[in-house]
């Protein structure tokens, strides 16, 4: 079983729309920001914020229609809400700055946040997108995202599902993505927590002309065996933002937390501590 102890759930009402957030550490501890991806919510970061609590205030956000964050109304999932999001909940926990860290959708928003509002970011760490999502035009890839399977007899039914799409992680870690990303239905099956509208109007702008912009240290992650990004889209990233240099963590996929936890733990430390 992972262990997540010290996690506090929180809620907060921001901008109209209510908010849940995990958090881990002391309050007075250098802030960590968390970004989770489109199918994805807060604990997915239960392992490195576990590990990081000891030396930061760790924050881990359900973004809109994520998690047991509320579900807009009308759906509404461009790249300015979600930054304005991040902003509103900075202010809400009286943080300036902050080390912001986000994975796939999350990374595009954290690259976003970076370029429009550099004056929040310390540093910034990027996991597995490129700048632009051009890969979501393509009417397989969206049928992917958009048709999942969201009824479900039990959380073994939901690993098994899980599977192929998670080649890499070991099944405790895809039982625990699961258990937390399942919502008991009245007809006690189990359904997704995220909103299906997430995927279906999720239309995130193209950054590869705006993110020479990002001002602060920036650390590119890429998974070996990733299908999203390429090692020549993470390199032309790094060449593009100054104080940035780009790794591949060996024998993860798309979801590097979640495949390699130690490895992606080691890098974001030594990222951190330079």
């Amino acid at each position: 079983m992972i262990n997540v102890d010290g996690f506090r759930q929180k809620s907060a009402k921001l901008r109209g729309l209510k908010f849940s957030y995990l958090e881990w550490g002391a309050e007075d501890s250098p802030p960590v920001v968390l970004l989770h991806g489109l199918q994805s919510h807060a604990h997915s970061w239960d392992l490195l914020a576990s590990a990081l609590q000891s030396e930061y205030r760790v924050i881990a956000l359900d973004q809109r229609g994520h998690g047991d964050t509320a579900w807009p109304d009308p759906p509404i999932y461009t790249t300015a809400d979600f930054v304005d999001d991040v902003l509103a909940l900075a202010e809400h926990l009286g943080i300036a700055r902050f080390v912001l860290m986000g994975l796939s959708m999350g990374a595009h928003n954290a690259l976003a946040v970076a370029i429009r509002h550099p004056e929040f970011v310390d540093k910034l760490v990027s996991v597995d997108v490129p700048a632009s999502l051009n890969l979501l035009y393509d009417p397989e890839v969206r049928n992917r995202l958009v048709n999942v399977q969201r009824d479900f007899s039990s959380i073994e039914e939901m690993v098994v599902d899980a599977r192929d799409t998670y080649p890499f992680a070991t099944d405790e870690m895809i039982r625990h993505r699961m258990e937390h990303n399942a919502y008991q239905l009245s007809s006690r099956r189990l359904t997704l927590k995220y909103s299906p509208d997430a995927p279906k109007s999720w239309n995130p702008d193209d950054l590869s002309e705006e993110i020479a912009l990002i001002q602060c240290p920036t650390l590119i992650v890429r998974g070996g065996e990733s299908k999203v990004l390429s090692a020549g889209q993470a390199q032309s990233m790094a060449d593009a933002i100054p104080n940035s240099h780009f790794i591949t963590i060996k024998g993860a996929g798309h979801s590097v937390p979640m495949d390699k936890p130690e490895e992606f733990e080691a890098a974001v430390r030594e990222f951190l501590a330079d």
